[in-house]
């Protein structure tokens, strides 16, 4: 899709053997995460197919198709609807001039936003008892412990120590200063990516995946 070849392969390789992934095969129940990622991807390859050839309800359909079995592994592709305005930004670049304008792009996004919605809501009802109540902690606090998460995951991507099977929520005992530190990194970063948005399109879409979607 980006027309490099062995960067992807790169990537794609540090994906497949990274330790944050092991939980994908190290346990029974993590199943879902395996078969919602091989279905993820099946969308991404079908959507590629479906942007670069004249509109098609055959291609849209396989897009529609993939991603609902992958909802239907886990809900973890929800967030598939804005993943793929990225890319349509780059690499598939249909944002520039002569390309299908804004609205018809966000407006073909609409079904598949829905269909995440429907998902979403029947998983919820499915696990409410072994969802536990958030209402206790105050607002300020889930928000700072979101805002250190992004930064944990960045560092256990490049230094994977410390992993355990369950991270309990600090509670009141996160410092405030963390959770200040770490957005202000992720308005740095995206700060960044936004001024390389034409340079380095690339670092764009990750600045928008690392400082919008990394806890998929």
């Amino acid at each position: 899709m980006t027309g490099f070849l062995w960067r992807s392969a790169f990537v794609a390789a540090v994906f497949a053997i990274h330790p944050l992934r092991v939980e994908s095969v190290a346990w029974v129940a993590e199943r879902k995460d395996v078969l919602s990622a091989v279905f993820f991807m099946l969308t991404l390859g079908a959507y590629m197919r479906y942007a670069r050839k004249p509109f098609s309800y055959g291609r849209y359909l396989a897009v529609a198709l993939f991603l609902t079995l992958g909802l239907m592994s886990k809900p973890s592709p929800g967030d598939g609807a804005v993943v793929l305005l990225l890319l349509d930004y780059w690499p598939l670049q249909r944002l520039a001039a002569g390309g299908p304008g804004l609205r018809r792009l966000l407006l073909e996004k609409i079904p598949l936003l829905g269909l995440w919605r429907r998902f979403v809501c029947h998983h919820c009802f499915a696990q409410k008892d072994a969802i536990r109540d958030m209402d206790h902690l105050p607002m300020p606090l889930r928000v700072g412990n979101a805002l250190v998460t992004y930064i944990t995951y960045l560092g256990q991507m490049f230094y994977p120590a410390n992993l355990v099977t369950f991270y309990p929520h600090p509670a009141n005992r996160l410092p405030l200063w963390e959770a200040g530190l770490a957005f202000m990194l992720l308005l740095a970063i995206s700060a960044a990516a936004f001024a390389w948005r034409r340079d380095r399109p690339g670092c764009w879409w990750d600045g928008c995946g690392i400082s919008a979607c990394w806890c998929r």
